[in-house]
């Protein structure tokens, strides 16, 4: 069995390298670990589940050029063209909303039980949609019921009846009634502009936004909207998609030649681009990881090189009066591997200070053990694998020749 107080003090001769090494270690693991905490925030930020059929989906933007038409114009031309893409046969659903998954545009509004409460309100993703809405979106209902076509009403600037009833999506119910069954939540009065009675949760819809805190808090309206500027939102048949954006961008002009088909996009497309910053953050933040690790080989290797090379002459006696190939390769390995070792104990520390500084300043996420240990155990085993090239290749040279060498 090796001992380790020769070991140490071989290293308490050669502690310039020793110090190099443990301090390449201790730099390196502290930012790769901080590094793969950015990944995984990015990678949960893009991975979110939707809840929708998402290849399946697409939404179309039009805008009525004509000016000053009557609220009563307006709602015949949207009613029109939502009877027209219902109509489509390969067109399993459409509704006209506000605040479509991905869009990155949308609105919210604060949600509160008691308005009298000074407690502020709880942000929510706001949805106006009629009957068709959920089916829609592919969105289930987990309790109570859906809107009937007379509940639903139109939604006019300035004016217009204000909606009466409303859906909770189930992480909204669960927010503002944290102690009873969603099922339970049906009947209980929440209140926006006004009071509302809740008549249903459902389940979880991506927003418009990438942000994560209450993303998947909504609430859901019944109406429609009398604007100039309207948004479709269509899902189709499996692999039907795209034949069905041709056959409405061409049809669509025809119902109502006075408009502007302005934007159609599926909501991959969406998805792509609302997450463009954070997977091009997960790109970036990879390579310069990779790129890390290759310094802390090249690294860790040349400096090993040109400690053995110095070593050599010490080697080859070692060689001469009877160690065994075995014994020197093992003895590099456990004297480089305690250096290493150091190093990352000293960089785990200084991993958590620079997380501790990044969360409070940042709003960055905090350091995870289970990953921040496989991080570390798989940088320990690359350093080793480092060292272990230049101890074999001392372990090479003809003992004989070794202790010529000065």
């Amino acid at each position: 069995m090796f001992e380790i107080g020769p070991i140490l003090r071989s290293l308490s001769r050669r502690t310039t390298i020793a110090v190099l090494i443990a301090t390449q270690g201790a730099v390196v693991i502290a930012i790769l670990l901080n590094l793969y905490v950015g990944i995984s925030w990015q990678f949960e930020i893009v991975n979110q589940p939707s809840g929708i059929d998402d290849e399946n989906m697409f939404y179309i933007n039009v805008l009525i050029a004509e000016q000053n038409l009557s609220v009563e114009e307006i709602s015949s031309v949207v009613d029109t063209d939502l009877d027209h893409i219902r109509k489509h046969p390969e067109v399993v659903n459409a509704v006209q909303t506000i605040s479509v998954p991905y869009s990155a545009s949308g609105w919210n509004y604060s949600v509160e039980i008691d308005p009298s409460d000074d407690i502020s309100g709880t942000p929510s993703l706001y949805r106006m949609i009629d009957e068709h809405g959920l089916d829609t979106m592919g969105i289930q209902l987990l309790a109570g019921r859906n809107f009937l076509p007379e509940e639903v009403t139109w939604y006019v600037p300035y004016g217009g009846t204000a909606p009466q009833l409303v859906l909770l999506s189930e992480q909204l119910a669960e927010h503002l009634f944290p102690d009873i069954p969603v099922n339970e939540v049906v009947g209980k009065q929440v209140h926006m502009t006004n009071s509302l009675t809740v008549i249903g949760v459902v389940s979880t819809c991506h927003g418009p936004w990438q942000n994560r805190s209450g993303i998947n808090r909504a609430s859901y309206v019944p109406y429609k909207q009398a604007l100039e500027s309207s948004t479709y939102l269509v899902r189709t048949s499996p692999g039907s998609r795209d034949k069905v954006i041709r056959e409405l961008e061409q049809s669509l002009p025809n119902i109502y030649s006075d408009r502007l088909v302005r934007e159609v996009v599926t909501i991959e497309e969406a998805l792509k681009r609302l997450y463009t910053s954070a997977i091009a953050s997960i790109w970036l933040l990879g390579v310069t990881s990779a790129a890390l690790i290759f310094v802390v080989v090249c690294g860790l290797t040349g400096m090993v090189t040109f400690a053995i090379r110095r070593r050599l002459a010490h080697i080859g006696i070692r060689r001469a009066l009877g160690a065994t190939k075995f014994d020197i390769m093992r003895n590099l390995l456990v004297e480089y591997a305690l250096v290493i070792g150091m190093g990352l104990v000293l960089g785990v520390i200084l991993a958590v200070l620079l997380n501790m500084f990044l969360v409070a300043n940042l709003d960055y996420e905090k350091l995870s053990f289970v990953p921040s240990v496989v991080v570390v155990a798989v940088t320990a085993a690359i350093s080793l694998l480092a060292v272990v090239l230049p101890a074999s290749q001392a372990n090479s040279v003809d003992p004989a020749q070794a202790t010529r060498t000065t």
